[in-house]
């Protein structure tokens, strides 16, 4: 599976304008909902540390990626994660990509 295909395929959550807890609340939702392989993208002005221990208690995986200000997690299972961020392009491609999509908020 290549990038484009794994992006293209995933639900972006851009919760960066929320206050807490609604971000925390919304990712453990989708969390609940997601289908085996699916990929999930929060996009968030901070690091969401209590997240993590979450996302690891449902065995899944997160990849975090800092672009400028914000923070882009990948969450899925490991495949779908590996798939989606071992690309040395992934800056370049996720703004380019964000900025041409729109999906789930």
């Amino acid at each position: 599976m290549n990038l484009s295909h794994n992006l293209a395929q995933c639900k972006v959550y851009d919760v960066s304008s929320l206050e807490h807890p609604e971000p925390l609340e919304i990712m453990t939702n989708a969390l609940k909902k997601a289908q085996e392989g699916e990929l999930l993208l929060m996009i968030h002005r901070r690091e969401p540390f209590p997240l993590y221990e979450i996302i690891k208690a449902q065995n899944l995986h997160y990849h975090t990626h800092k672009i400028g200000e914000r923070f882009y997690i990948f969450i899925g299972q490991e495949q779908s994660i590996q798939g989606a961020t071992q690309e040395s392009a992934l800056e370049t491609y996720l703004v380019d990509f964000l900025n041409n999509n729109t999906k789930e908020s």
